[in-house]
């Protein structure tokens, strides 16, 4: 290409009236540089395009194992929870509310209970937000 910049310049200089040989050659050089980049992006769009759904399947992959160990934080609350390990915590919250049992609001008291678990869960695990 340069060389033939070069020829061009020449002919211009030397002999004006010869430089549409030169002319058409340079410009014939610069449509198959052309037709090249045209070729070329087919590929680099299929590259792109695979290199974006990567990303995307490692974003989901990440997303999947971060719910995978919040759900295994929620199932250790809740074996704790249901072995009694977590009554200290649950206690705290429903001291209150055995004396409403006796009142005759259990179904309040069941409600308050299982907010409090949710309460001491969303604390171990995080807000589910």
């Amino acid at each position: 290409l340069l060389l033939t910049f070069l020829a061009l310049t020449d002919a211009l200089a030397i002999e004006p009236d010869t430089w549409a040989p030169k002319w058409d050659e340079m410009r014939a050089l610069f449509s198959e540089a052309h037709a090249i980049v045209n070729e070329y992006r087919p590929h680099q769009a299929r590259e792109t395009l695979i290199y974006m759904m990567e990303e995307q399947v490692e974003r989901c992959k990440m997303e999947t194992k971060a719910c995978e160990e919040a759900s295994q934080r929620v199932r250790r609350v809740l074996e704790e929870v249901e072995k009694g390990e977590r009554l200290d915590q649950l206690d705290a919250g429903t001291a209150g509310l055995e004396k409403q049992s006796k009142s005759g609001n259990e179904e309040s008291l069941r409600m308050k209970s299982e907010s409090r678990v949710w309460e001491v869960i969303e604390q171990e695990v995080g807000s589910f937000d």
